[in-house]
């Protein structure tokens, strides 16, 4: 019976566009019935973020009276807050039921480079695939809405039957539903999971290894009587997968393991051989500290269309993963990078990938069959490549996000600028020749990164990139062009390697929070820096000359305050007005007293002033009862150090001075 998405005809108003909290490919369906003839039902999608910078949704139906009934929760309905720009994720299902029948959506978003968030909702189609993304009206949710406020999208349609199907009462079908029992076997094999993986102590468990139907065990999807899917990443599982999970022949995606802040990595051990004999997987996603090498019977995992493993892999990835033409996603991550070989030509053939990476200390060159990749929009290679980049890689328009690293050599081809759909584009080699100023034609780019051998300026065509929240550029170059005053959206900018001033047009980006600059800079530093009242961090290092501006003490937000350089005179007394400052370190040729106003900085644990100080150390330091790295060495300085640091600060260089009575 074909299925269909339908937008509805009338748009409420006074709707919040609302953000989609999902994971991708997560298993675990519930259902939303009704008693009802029609063939279809009228949801919306509704979502809350919470404090945490997670979201949660849920999807409501329309019911018989005009209203919308209650939010039902799928089981995987957390959204992590640093999810990827520009990749659609999806959640796990959920069944909409009429009285003519059954329909399974599942809801998709992507987080878009302004921080907003577009979704839709998708619909299984008869194959058993996924339709079109249908796409509310208002789909789009801002960033920074209100914590722990529920917000619903306007309405979508969904259609649980045709209207001819309808007409004629059909035998009810087993839908993916919770309370639809499996097989002792497959029972068996998830009480296998539960003990071999420490079920007692993971972070959800519910009705795992109760008497509720094993489609209500979290994590679990059941359909047609068995299991297709489980979903227990973040959950907290330690220990070694059991070669029991291979008794689940029916399941489509499995994904297992993660890190959480508490417990860390926590699977671990080989993946079991019988996992890569469910045959009827679409979607496999491991992270764990996982040994040993991925088989060679990855090859019987025909129907994948998304691979993601991670661990403490070795060797080389096999070439049978190349021949895994259905995968649209591939992942491979092993920690220290301990993937070795070259990425074999082979790649090329995977032409439905629109997500690669490839985590490894690969060799060779990257093969120009890349090129034939061109539905990517994501291409993370890091490694030890040798050679050019191919010129291929800047045929592939769809790409969002572009980062390599290794041992480039060569320039950067003019040809980046044909990539304007890039929103991230991280390169690091040992790249020269100058910077193309084609880069100014990425106008969609929020971060761009940049390291090599490069020559000559940054091209003042950088200035134009108005979306650009992240800048970091390492290399021998001669300036920072003074255009990148105009991006107002910036809030890390980082350089080294540099020589040349620091530009007064600096001072004009106030959405910067983190600003560190090292380099052969001379000159000294501008007073405009003062103007960025957002910042919490500034760190320059270089051959400055002259004083500390006394605008610096305008910055109330640092955390931390890092200058090292020629300079000379006092320091300003108006640093004391750094009353967030957590480090102070300060080198250069002061001179003159240490200001008693570094004693309103209680919340330093860091202080480190070396230069030509002299006279007394001011009491006041006795104040800064947090402090656990004190480094006052090198100074002309009298007097005593506060007794108070003797045993609570763990290192103290003060040379010859004192502990005071």
């Amino acid at each position: 019976m074909p299925l269909r998405l339908l937008r509805a005809l009338r748009v409420r108003t006074g709707l919040a566009a609302v953000v989609v909290a999902f994971l991708a490919l997560l298993a675990g369906a519930g259902a939303i019935p009704v008693s009802t003839a029609s063939h279809e039902a009228e949801v919306r999608i509704a979502a809350q973020l919470l404090a945490d910078g997670r979201m949660e949704f849920a999807l409501q139906r329309r019911e018989a009276g005009g209203g919308w009934g209650e939010r039902v929760l799928p089981r995987a309905r957390f959204f992590p807050a640093g999810a990827t720009v520009n990749r659609w994720l999806a959640s796990s299902p959920l069944t909409v039921s009429t009285g003519a029948g059954s329909a399974e959506v599942r809801v998709a978003a992507q987080r878009l480079a302004d921080g907003r968030t577009e979704f839709a909702l998708q619909q299984r189609e008869a194959g058993g695939g996924w339709g079109e993304r249908a796409l509310p009206r208002a789909r789009f949710f801002p960033a920074g809405t209100t914590v722990n406020r529920w917000l619903a999208s306007s309405p979508l349609t969904v259609a649980t039957a045709t209207p001819a199907a309808a007409a004629t009462p059909a035998a009810p079908t087993p839908a993916a539903t919770p309370a639809a029992a499996v097989t002792e076997r497959e029972r068996a094999s998830l009480v296998a999971l539960y003990h071999a993986l420490g079920g007692p102590n993971w972070t959800d468990s519910t009705n795992w290894l109760s008497d509720r139907p094993v489609g209500e065990w979290y994590g679990v999807t059941v359909r047609d009587a068995r299991v297709t899917g489980l979903s227990l990443k973040d959950n907290g599982l330690r220990g070694e997968l059991p070669p029991a999970l291979g008794h689940l022949t029916n399941l489509e995606h499995l994904e297992l393991g993660g890190v959480t802040r508490s417990r860390g990595v926590a699977l671990r051990g080989e993946i079991p051989r019988e996992v890569f004999e469910l045959t009827n997987l679409t979607s496999l996603d491991l992270f764990g500290e996982f040994t040993g090498e991925i088989p060679n019977e990855v090859r019987n995992l025909t129907n994948l269309t998304s691979l993601d493993i991670g661990g403490s892999l070795t060797g080389e990835i096999p070439s049978e993963v190349f021949e895994l033409t259905s995968l649209e996603r591939l992942w491979l991550y092993s920690r220290f990078l301990a993937f070795t070989g070259e990425i074999p030509s082979e790649v090329g053939n995977l032409t439905n990938l629109t997500s690669l990476s490839l985590f490894g200390r690969f060799t060779g060159e990257v093969p120009s069959e890349v090129g034939n990749l061109t539905n990517l929009t994501e291409l993370v290679l890091p490694g030890q490549f040798t050679g050019e980049i191919p010129s291929e890689v800047f045929d592939l328009t769809k790409l969002t996000s572009l980062r390599l690293s290794g041992g480039f050599s060569g320039e950067i081809p003019s040809e980046v600028g044909n990539l304007i759909n890039l929103t991230e584009l991280r390169l690091s080699g040992g790249f020269s020749g100058e910077i193309p100023s084609e880069i100014g034609d990425l106008n969609n780019l929020t971060e761009l990164s940049l390291q090599g051998d490069f020559v000559g300026e940054v091209p003042s065509e950088v200035g134009s990139l108005s979306n650009l929240t992240s800048l970091s550029l390492q290399g021998p170059l001669d300036r920072i062009p003074r255009e990148v005053g105009n991006l107002s959206n910036l809030t890390s900018l980082h350089i080294n390697g540099f020589s040349g001033t620091i530009p007064r047009e600096v001072g004009n980006l106030s959405s910067l929070t983190g600003l560190a600059l090292y380099g052969e800079f001379t000159g000294a530093i501008p007073g405009e820096v003062g103007n960025l009242a957002s910042l919490t961090v500034l760190t320059l290092w270089g051959r400055f000359t002259g004083v500390i501006p006394s605008e610096v003490g305008n910055l109330n937000n640092l955390t931390s305050l890092d200058l090292q350089g020629d300079f000379s005179g006092a320091i300003p007394s108006e640093v004391g007005n750094l009353t967030n400052l957590t480090v102070l370190d300060l080198q250069g040729a002061f001179s003159g007293a240490i200001p008693s106003e570094v004693g309103n900085l209680t919340n330093l644990t860091v202080l480190d002033l070396q230069g030509a100080f002299s006279g007394a150390i001011p009491s006041e330091l006795g104040n800064l009862k947090l402090l656990r790295w004190l480094e006052l060495s090198g100074n002309q300085l009298t007097g005593c150090i506060p007794r108070i640091f003797q045993n609570s600060v763990t290192t103290v260089k003060v040379g010859q001075l004192p502990f005071c009575d």
